[in-house]
């Protein structure tokens, strides 16, 4: 992949400039722990790309600051979500409307997750991840999906909407457990319009994670593990964690009732987002 030079230099150069709205002047540094280090420069709803590593990592321009501490403004942050898992993956604290406290826990974790902490995820993450099991009202767009793209233009392209119909008709058919991917959410947030990537799935947080449908108790057994591999721990100072932080979540879904997306408040949903993505 080519670099485009152009824009690392003109970063470069902005962060040259900056005396003021949160950034440190080199003459002025502060002193912050290495996690702090890594919320200020990192962020991982950029998805850990090539130019966003530039934009925000330790590398290479932590050289060239020096001691000074570029501090993140607000508006150059990710979703409330995504930031709360992030703070609390550096325990720089926890937010527990955002990062739930959680007694969901899959058979795994009996003799391999004792070193580990188990938080699970907030309202608006869950109905996307419950939308995914939701055949019965998915089937109804992805058989009809014209009328109701021009309805609801945010609606995802009509190819992710028959993969995400056909993930979830194999996830309770099966009643085995099936690897789900962050593109398959039935909803985009809005990021800031300055991002490389300026929309998000709603469940970055999760990146690939494991689902399976309990039909004995109507549940969707959620997990994942929210990590980071080696290549970012060791080389852009993303602190290691003396606990795991593992992701289970219960999700009570009923597919005779429909959901509160795909159903329920499916003309709601697409004029008023969840508070907590406002």
């Amino acid at each position: 992949m080519m670099i485009d030079f152009e824009k690392v230099n003109a970063y470069l150069n902005k962060v040259r400039k900056f005396s003021k709205g949160g950034i440190v002047k080199k003459d002025e540094p502060i002193k912050q722990t290495q996690a702090e280090r890594a919320y200020n420069f990192t962020n991982p709803a950029d998805g850990f790309n090539l130019f966003s590593t530039l934009r925000y990592s330790t590398f290479p321009i932590y050289s060239w600051l020096g001691s000074t501490i570029p501090l993140r403004p607000k508006n150059d942050m990710a979703t409330p979500v995504e930031e709360a898992y992030w703070k609390h993956y550096l325990n720089l604290g926890r937010d527990k409307t955002l990062v739930p406290d959680t007694k969901s826990r899959i058979n795994w974790d009996k003799e391999n997750g004792v070193n580990s902490e188990y938080v699970g995820v907030p309202q608006p993450v869950a109905r996307r991840v419950q939308a995914l099991a939701d055949t019965l009202n998915m089937g109804k767009i992805v058989r009809n999906y014209q009328t109701y793209k021009e309805k609801y233009p945010e609606l995802p392209e009509e190819d992710t909407m028959n993969d995400m119909y056909k993930f979830g008709k194999e996830l309770l058919d099966s009643g085995k457990a099936q690897q789900a991917k962050e593109h398959m959410s039935i909803k985009e947030v809005k990021r800031n319009p300055n991002y490389i990537q300026d929309r998000a799935s709603g469940l970055e947080i999760l990146g690939k994670f494991g689902m399976k449908w309990d039909k004995n108790t109507n549940t969707i057994k959620l997990y994942d593990t929210y990590d980071f591999p080696s290549r970012y721990t060791g080389k852009y100072s993303i602190p290691e964690r003396e606990k795991t932080l593992r992701i289970r979540e219960d999700i009570k879904f009923d597919p005779k009732q429909g959901s509160f997306l795909l159903r329920d408040n499916m003309k709601n949903y697409y004029t008023n987002e969840d508070k907590y993505y406002q």
